[in-house]
């Protein structure tokens, strides 16, 4: 065949495909969207560093609601907060489940964590957990004293840092108070020391899981790549992930062997009655079978995801936004630096009126501003 007519009947296919798509979708009760190129669809207009802002240009042309096609997958996009209440509140039940990534096989996540499962009994089976182990009312007051315990550990060692004229990295800072407050929480004892490096192998196992969730994968748009994993991101996300889970592995067998060690020598079990004991104790109670050790490291490892280098990274972002507004940083110093009168302690107060203080309130709250 000779190339022109090869080039000929190609481009006569190609105007097919694209006039059948299109039909397809005038005559389909899809929202609104920008017509798709054949095969890749919309994706070249959608910026891959900054998709928010592409999302949000052609929303102002095709609405809060409207659909694009990237790759294979047609994807709705949602911009108005009365159409998102309309999906997520009225219709939550329809809407609640997330679309697996590629990604989120990542050593088994998408079995486990309660980030991908699909509303059902084991996911309502996690919730619960958070809920009784994290959220109680217990719970909650003890771990605002640890978090105030944390947080004075950090601002000791900015102020030694002062003295001695050493620069301090604000996400690695808040990366290690977050890291030993939730380890605290889950296990009883700090994971790291400020400037240690156990603290950056940690975080670059955690960044390395986070940093491949968040990047766009070109197998989820053309799922025919999936076992090829072009992009390599499985493949990261794998060695991060057991990385994690072996970390995991060894503080469970370290506390079940201190705990029958202790048992052992004068028949009572010794326990800190921390996350991890009473994870323990339900799996060893007859929850097994509905509570497994897979389940308990990925839901301890979804509590680490969760709150370490998202507080960091969110904090060191609101961190910089300050420094270049000079302006709200004074905003900010002026409504942080106060004293309550009469030598009264936050940790004296009532929840009430510990933000009572933005609240409207029969007897307001005295606070002192103090002048810089």
């Amino acid at each position: 065949m000779d190339h022109p007519n090869f080039f000929l009947i190609l481009s006569f296919l190609l105007t097919c495909f694209y006039a059948l798509t299109v039909f397809r979708r005038r005559s389909s009760r899809l929202p609104p969207g920008p017509f798709p190129f054949p095969f890749i669809g919309n994706l070249l207009q959608v910026n891959p560093d900054k998709p928010h802002r592409s999302l949000a240009t052609l929303s102002k042309r095709y609405g809060p609601l409207m659909s694009l096609k990237l790759g294979s997958k047609t994807t709705i996009v949602i911009s108005s907060p009365s159409v998102a209440k309309e999906f997520f509140l009225t219709h939550d039940m329809s809407f609640s489940s997330r679309t697996l990534p590629d990604t989120a096989r990542v050593v088994d996540r998408d079995k486990y964590s309660i980030v991908w499962l699909s509303v059902g009994d084991q996911w309502r089976r996690q919730r619960r957990l958070y809920k009784e182990y994290l959220y109680s009312a217990q719970r909650l007051e003890a771990n605002e004293l640890l978090l105030g315990k944390k947080v004075q550990e950090l601002l000791d060692h900015v102020n030694q840092c002062c003295i001695h004229e050493k620069p301090v990295n604000i996400n690695t800072l808040i990366f290690t108070t977050a890291l030993n407050f939730i380890s605290n929480l889950v296990c009883s004892m700090d994971f790291a020391q400020y400037g240690s490096v156990s603290s950056h192998e940690f975080k670059e196992a955690i960044c390395g899981v986070l940093e491949i969730s968040g990047k766009p994968n070109i197998a989820d748009f053309f799922p025919i790549l999936k076992l090829l994993d072009p992009q390599g991101l499985v493949r990261h996300g794998n060695a991060c992930g057991k990385k994690l889970m072996n970390i995991l592995d060894q503080i469970i067998d370290q506390r079940l062997h201190t705990r029958s060690s202790s048992s052992s020598c004068d028949g009572v079990s010794l326990k800190n009655n921390d996350i991890l004991d009473s994870l323990l104790d339900l799996n060893l109670n007859g929850e097994s079978k509905t509570f497994n050790r897979d389940d308990m490291k990925h839901w301890l490892l979804d509590l680490f995801l969760g709150g370490t280098d998202t507080t960091s990274t969110t904090l060191e972002w609101a961190m910089a936004e300050l420094i270049r507004n000079p302006q709200k940083m004074e905003t900010a110093r002026l409504e942080f630096d106060w004293k309550l009168e009469g030598n009264k302690k936050a940790p004296d107060m009532e929840m009430g009126e510990k933000f009572g203080i933005t609240l409207p309130r029969s007897v307001p709250l005295m606070a002192i501003p103090i002048k810089v």
